[in-house]
């Protein structure tokens, strides 16, 4: 059987009520604006795993101030890089839309393009690689009708997303995982339902996202490993009054996964592994929260609301037993507001959206040693 990790030992026992948490120091950050493309307003990282243990970003961004068009990027060494659109033969040169979802360690890129200028074309899923080459992964339907996305690859080079499904014109997707040398995708399934997504991967091509029951009655977090899927929602709302459905954001290198647990009173950040549910709380003033990027150093990112009244969310670090808002722990934080926090690498670089002088813009956080406790 496969240790426990640290962090869910502590919460187990907390749960239990055999240990009172205490306070401790707390990781303290350097932010670094990374801008815009172009004359764009706006900038944005990807999902869970958007950013590598060399602190290159993924993500995608406005490249012109007129124009609500955005285009994937990869910022590496100070510099944000424009990774451009698909362009197969037919399509207008420079298509309006592209955006970047996540990247490995060796800086390989996935996430959609459009075909051609405008919204209403459609968008495949593609992995963005080193040499500016763009691959087109397709989609199930014949003839690769329909939309897509590419969420994550690993570091293996082990891609998953979702892809277009059922009968052209559908609104169906299913989740898929392609394995390095092939151009074919292999459908996870679902748990009954027309659509899901994968959202999160691990070096061990385990996969997490949510998938509709039977009916498309809810959303249901699951994991696949081993060629079948999982229905984890019993276990993460078997204790949140209310609960609706979940979803399942990131899942470590221990199997360690990290999600959101939907209800009526509020969203539930929970963490789970080894039949082991924890809860991990709110931030002060808040009623939801959401758990989106988990680390092989036991700490979790998200975002959690700090103003019932306005919905204003703040982006959150949990560890050692403790939620901290992230804007506390970040030295330059003059004129910053930080909004959420998707994903966290093993080196301990954050990635996130905040907002500075009006505009939203994507950041990162360099760790820079303890300080105070958050409390």
């Amino acid at each position: 059987m496969r240790r426990f990790n640290r962090i869910l030992v502590l919460h187990v026992i907390a749960a239990a009520g055999l240990l009172v948490a205490t306070e401790s120091n707390a990781t303290q950050y350097l932010i670094t604006d990374l801008g815009t493309l172009g004359s764009g307003l706006n900038s944005s990282p990807g999902w869970t795993k958007s950013v590598n243990n060399r602190g290159e970003v993924a993500g995608y961004s406005n490249y012109n101030s007129s124009f609500n068009a955005t285009h994937a990027f990869r910022y590496s060494h100070g510099v944000l890089h424009d990774l451009g659109t698909l362009t197969p033969p037919g399509a207008v040169a420079g298509g309006s839309y592209s955006r970047a979802y996540n990247l490995n360690d060796a800086g390989v890129v996935v996430g959609y393009s459009f075909f051609q200028s405008g919204s209403t074309e459609p968008a495949h899923p593609v992995v963005f690689d080193l040499d500016g080459t763009i691959t087109d992964l397709g989609t199930f339907r014949p003839g690769n009708n329909g939309n897509g996305e590419a969420h994550i690859i690993n570091n293996y080079g082990v891609v998953v997303g979702q892809a277009a499904s059922g009968a052209d014109g559908s609104i169906n997707y299913l989740p898929f995982i392609l394995y390095p040398g092939s151009k074919t995708l292999i459908s996870l399934g679902s748990l009954g339902g027309t659509r899901g997504k994968a959202y999160g991967l691990n070096d061990r091509n385990e996969v997490v996202g949510w998938s509709f029951i039977a009916g498309d009655a809810a959303s249901h977090a699951y994991l696949y490993s081993r060629g079948a899927m999982t229905d984890l929602n019993p276990a993460l709302a078997a204790n949140i009054a209310g609960a609706t459905g979940s979803e399942a954001w990131d899942i470590n290198n221990r199997g360690i996964i990290a999600g959101t647990v939907f209800a009526a009173a509020g969203n539930h950040a929970v963490v789970y592994g080894n039949g082991q549910v924890f809860d991990l709380g709110f931030l002060s003033g808040g009623n939801s929260a959401q758990a989106e990027g988990i680390n092989d150093r036991d700490q979790i990112v998200g975002n959690s609301v700090v103003s019932e009244v306005t919905g204003t969310t703040h982006a959150f670090l949990y560890e050692r037993g403790v939620m901290c808002d992230l804007n506390s722990l970040v030295l330059n934080i003059s004129g910053w507001e930080l909004e959420d926090a998707p994903a966290i690498s093993n080196s301990g670089y954050i990635t996130g959206s905040g907002k500075i002088n009006g505009a939203t813009h994507a950041f990162l956080l360099t760790p820079v040693g303890d300080g105070p406790s958050c409390k």
